[in-house]
């Protein structure tokens, strides 16, 4: 049988290296499949996303080949989570199967106002202060001239197809299974967290980790190890 392959999608700013460690963690049967943004690591000589239809379409692109004979799954942090909600309808509109499961982590659903004020176009200073409150980019990048050179255009970009993006009810729920991870400190609300269940057929399961909005940095070992539970007894049935 075909490894299941573990489509992964990054938050705002990052680039397929932060799932780097997650491939010697999962079941040895389950391929990690990162799936790199434009304008970022091997693709930083490729222009920006204007929007977030651009974001999904390349994203579709990237993975499209993959899909045709081998099971698979995503798994979504923050930003990507709505990438896999909105992949996950364009694969089914081009005729591909289904995902066996869906993780998304990091994110309220996409319907919800985005609350938060809008930050992409602030002031470099506010702009570093903002992210700082998110815990997910360490001061020296900001400080380190070069560091700042690099990954502050990635984020105002991400950032911008972020906050301009508008979600599109669909005519269709989700057909598979589908878990969410929670950071208990992070800015969303219980509530909040379990509207992901109107976008499901099914009941949808909520895991809640310690930590605020990057809890995966440090809770990867067990979310690993739930993934791959969770991918291996979809595989049963």
């Amino acid at each position: 049988m075909k490894k299941i392959k573990l489509f992964c999608l990054p938050y705002a700013g990052a680039t397929s290296f932060i799932f780097s460690s997650l491939g010697s963690k999962v079941h040895n049967e389950i391929e990690v499949c990162p799936v790199e943004l434009a304008g970022r690591g091997i693709r930083c000589d490729e222009p920006f996303y204007e929007n977030f239809e651009e974001a999904v379409n390349d994203a579709y692109e990237t993975i499209k080949d993959s899909l045709i004979d081998s099971p698979y799954a995503f798994f979504g942090h923050s930003m990507g989570s709505w990438l896999a909600l909105e992949l996950y309808h364009k694969i089914l509109e081009k005729g591909h199967n289904k995902p066996i499961h869906i993780f998304f982590s990091g994110n309220k659903p996409p319907h919800i106002p985005f609350s938060q004020k809008k930050i992409h176009t602030l002031p470099q200073l506010q702009f570093k202060q903002e992210l700082l409150k998110l815990g997910g980019t360490k001061e020296e990048v900001f400080d380190n001239e070069e560091l700042a050179k690099i990954f502050i255009p990635i984020l105002r970009a991400d950032y911008k197809i972020i906050e301009n993006y508008k979600y599109v009810e669909k005519a269709n729920k989700i057909d598979c299974g589908v878990t969410i991870f929670n950071g208990t400190l992070d800015v969303f609300t219980e509530d909040e967290i379990k509207l992901w269940q109107k976008y499901c057929e099914y009941e949808c399961r909520i895991i809640n980790y310690e930590g605020g909005h990057f809890f995966i940095n440090d809770k990867m070992e067990e979310i690993a190890e739930c993934i791959s539970d969770t991918i291996m007894s979809q595989m049963l049935l």
